[in-house]
């Protein structure tokens, strides 16, 4: 099966994460994922692709989350990040967290050795 996902952020971020739990206990499925992106940034999203410290989430924090089995996940992010956990949370920090979660998910499912995944960046899609 071959899966494609035009564009990295929340959405195709949250996709992965969910798969790559699914993936982690199916035995056998033979899946390609193609990730086509035109920004230099994998994961964060034009929407959290923010460079202003004081652009705030319109959410708490506590709320913030890719897992919406695991509310905390974020929060959780912000103390091993070091950051302050405040209420509402900056955009980009959020984007981070997307980025890093990304990376974790990337490398669980190369390690699993269950799918074959591409990155594709702008000029090569």
């Amino acid at each position: 099966m071959v899966v494609s996902f035009v564009g990295c952020g929340f959405s195709a971020n949250s996709i992965l994460y969910h798969l790559n739990k699914l993936l982690s206990r199916i035995v056998t499925i033979p899946l390609v994922i193609n990730i086509f992106e035109r920004r230099d940034s994998f994961g964060d999203g034009i929407s959290y692709n923010i460079s202003n410290e004081f652009v705030l989430l319109n959410r708490p924090s506590k709320y913030m989350s890719i897992d919406h089995n695991y509310l905390s996940h974020f929060s959780e992010y912000l103390h091993l990040d070091g950051s302050v956990v405040n209420k509402y949370a900056t955009r980009k920090s959020f984007g981070l967290y997307l980025t890093s979660t990304l990376q974790s998910t990337i490398a669980s499912a190369i390690s699993q050795e269950k799918c074959n995944l591409t990155l594709h960046k702008k000029g090569h899609c």
